[in-house]
């Protein structure tokens, strides 16, 4: 480890039971989970409530310190009480709301040449705490050398991004995407989609959606380098696709309710959605495994393969979902992730998967039905093609050995 990132554990001194769930996402007794870049690894702790990681090069450190409860008043106390024990300057700060909590993000600089990002989340008040909660001031630091700040930055604000406070967080925007929020104003645009032989009205957030595309693109210069890491590429672009899943997942709710409107009302040979129908203030829709859960998949999948093909070689080649949904546009890979997060919403379990080989992407599904299945996590997954008008089931023969795919879960 780089000496003047070692001398600064004189303030941390070193996640209480932590436990890996998906490659390097770890999960905390505490409730909270970290989704670290691969390769990072516990390098000090004391057990209980601090903990350091550090990427293999020791020049990216990551310290996590658990307060007691009320330990500071406020997230004004708690945030000014680490910046003054830090000797940290702050360089900007956002204030904001994260799972229900005052929080703040500080990028500053150190002492001992060291730049980087304190993220602090206040404790909540007894009353508002959800059965079996745990309470506690949390903070926690990603940084580096000055001198080395500008190139690692992506690699930063991932780690920031990659933290949850509670399982269904993961669901959610990360802290630093959501204190990035509060920077832009909403552009909402208004948008008349085709699906399951209705037009159905719907809005979204254009700002947000171009929010969460510098997000791909900031999560694709992380992943890069892993390029030359056979052992980590795999779960690193896991973790790649899992950031931009969670970023995107919540923006997609209004348009699950109205597939799923659309849908349940066919199949029961109603009317449909009313052109002017509003939903934006329903969001307790019967969200459950629909009617005839292959025939929804069978037209989510028509609804996909009928988008705009798009791709950008000069950057990551991703469109975010959001945008992906809205516009009806995207390469596989987008098209797969709005499929499986409007599959999620129906309680229909979804997987993308990934050919590197082939550098391409189909959606795998969680349900009976003929045709080709990958074998993922002991599950069988049915095929589906997002980019070729073809029948769900059907893979290309020069695409179809197993051994060129892998899956990724959004669980």
């Amino acid at each position: 480890m780089n000496p003047s990132i070692k001398s600064f554990f004189v303030f941390i001194v070193c996640i209480a039971g932590i436990v890996t769930t998906n490659a390097l996402e770890l999960n905390s007794n505490y409730g909270f989970f970290i989704d670290l870049p691969e390769g990072f690894s516990l390098v000090q702790s004391d057990g209980s409530s601090k903990f350091t990681f550090t990427n293999p090069q020791g020049n990216i450190v990551v310290d996590i310190v658990i307060y007691p409860s009320q330990t500071y008043t406020s997230i004004d106390m708690l945030a000014g009480q680490i910046n003054s024990k830090l000797q940290a300057k702050s360089l900007d700060a956002w204030s904001f709301e994260y799972a229900g909590r005052k929080a703040r993000i500080h990028l500053a600089q150190f002492q001992n040449n060291l730049q980087g990002y304190i993220l602090s989340i206040d404790s909540q008040e007894p009353a508002k705490l959800s059965d079996g909660e745990k309470n506690f001031d949390f903070v926690m630091l990603a940084y580096t050398k000055s001198a080395l700040f500008k190139e690692v930055k992506p690699i930063l604000e991932s780690i920031i991004d990659g933290f949850s406070l509670h399982a269904s967080d993961r669901l959610k925007p990360g802290p630093y995407t959501t204190a990035q929020r509060t920077r832009i104003t909403p552009l909402l645009i208004p948008k008349q989609i085709a699906f399951g032989g209705t037009t159905v009205p719907c809005v979204y957030d254009k700002n947000y959606a171009d929010l969460v595309q510098q997000l791909v693109e900031r999560e694709y210069a992380v992943l890069l380098p892993y390029g030359a890491i056979p052992d980590l590429v795999d779960d690193a672009v896991r973790r790649f696709y899992r950031q931009i899943y969670r970023a995107s997942y919540s923006e997609l709710v209004q348009l699950a309710l109205l597939f799923s409107l659309v849908w349940e009302n066919s199949s029961n040979q109603t009317t449909g959605v009313a052109a002017n129908q509003n939903v934006s203030a329903a969001l307790q829709p019967h969200f459950g495994i629909p009617a005839q859960p292959e025939g929804y998949v069978r037209a989510l999948l028509a609804w996909v393969q009928d988008f705009n093909y798009v791709r950008n070689p000069e950057g990551s080649d991703v469109v975010n979902p959001i945008t992906a949904a809205f516009e009806q546009t995207g390469d596989c890979d987008s098209r797969v992730l709005v499929m499986a997060i409007l599959l999620k919403y129906e309680h229909i379990d979804a997987i993308l998967m990934i050919s590197l080989v082939h550098e391409h992407a189909l959606i795998g599904v969680g349900i009976e039905g003929k045709g080709a299945k990958f074998p993922y996590q002991n599950q069988n997954w049915l095929i589906g093609e997002t980019t070729a008008h073809v029948d769900l089931g059907l893979i290309d023969k020069q695409q179809s050995a197993i051994e060129d795919w892998f899956g990724i879960d959004f669980k």
